[in-house]
């Protein structure tokens, strides 16, 4: 089976009239484009395009920048996977390998949040020792 070598990842914003643009992860590979939404919605007066990255006036730029320096390392590590065992992956498997890798599982994380939650409003109610004297 002949393997063509994985082109490079972009990040590239997908405009919509009614919000912020949402950043997007591409991949060109095989003769197939692989489409990964980000999540992440920005202004596009804070998109890098050179960079492919949020611009650091951004409140949150270093949150969102290294979200999407985990996209990609996940991304190559799913690719190189099977890249490893000979297999030309399609969208599907390499999405599925993407979301294992970053471990995506949103019932795991809603019932983390509420296993944390009552921790976390402890810890903010809690008295400090210095309110003891």
């Amino acid at each position: 089976m002949k393997y063509k070598k994985m082109n490079e990842i972009k990040f590239t914003l997908r405009s919509n009239a009614t919000v912020d643009p949402m950043i997007r992860m591409v991949l060109r590979h095989d003769g197939k484009k692989f489409v990964y939404s980000t999540g992440l919605n920005i202004p596009e007066i804070f998109w890098d395009k050179n960079k492919m990255r949020v611009k650091h006036k951004h409140p949150k730029h270093g949150l969102y920048n290294t979200r999407l320096n985990r996209f990609e390392e996940a991304l190559i590590e799913a690719y190189a996977i099977f890249e490893d065992i000979g297999t030309i992956p399609s969208n599907a498997q390499l999405k599925s390998k993407l979301l294992e890798i970053l471990k995506v599982d949103k019932k795991s994380d809603i019932k983390l949040a509420v296993e944390i939650k009552p921790y976390i409003c402890l810890l903010y109610t809690s008295p400090s020792p210095r309110d003891r004297q």
